[in-house]
């Protein structure tokens, strides 16, 4: 016995609905400064106004959110130091993206701050430069908060599933 189902159709309105959800998903906060998680292995200095945000302690709470008014990205740090014992960290930030300079103006020195984009999305394990007793990975993604993932991975599946959604409504499977 051969079963027939109809196939279902998205309208437009409805591909295009889901297309700028997911756009919206991956774009930063609306005030148009960066969010990025940020925990460090270390206590700040006694001397700095900077709040304790260790890492050994990350809970993903707000007191963890930094605004990063000089990134594009955030930053995930993993790494190993081999001593007797293996030890494993993860470091939260902004990306270092900050370029401070002087320029020279109507006759004076005038501070300019600019933003570089010296960092591709995903992740790369650092050069050791031949020494074996530590380990680096830095990932690096775009988007309020995406440094917060236990396994820091870059937004290729957010859009692919977008394309495949739009795929399935434009192309949709028939079942004979």
């Amino acid at each position: 016995m051969m079963m027939m189902m109809k196939s279902a159709t998205a309208s437009p309105a409805t591909l295009i609905l889901l297309a700028a959800f997911a756009l919206v998903a991956t774009l930063p906060s609306a005030e148009g400064v960066l969010k990025c998680f940020r925990c460090t292995v270390t206590p700040p200095s006694a001397f700095s106004n900077e709040p304790e945000r260790l890492c050994s302690k990350f809970d993903y709470s707000d007191r963890y959110i930094v605004e990063c008014p000089y990134s594009t990205l955030c930053m995930k740090k993993h790494f190993t130091v081999n001593l007797t014992v293996p030890i494993n960290g993860t470091v939260r930030d902004c990306a270092k993206q900050r370029y401070d300079y002087q320029d020279f103006v109507n006759g004076k020195w005038q501070l300019e701050v600019a933003i570089e984009e010296p960092y591709e999305e995903g992740c790369t394990k650092a050069d050791d430069k031949g020494y074996r007793s530590s380990s680096s990975t830095f990932c690096y993604c775009r988007g309020d908060l995406c440094n917060s993932a236990p396994k820091t991975e870059n937004h290729a599946f957010v859009a692919t599933l977008t394309i495949a959604v739009i795929f399935t409504f434009k192309y949709p499977f028939r079942i004979l």
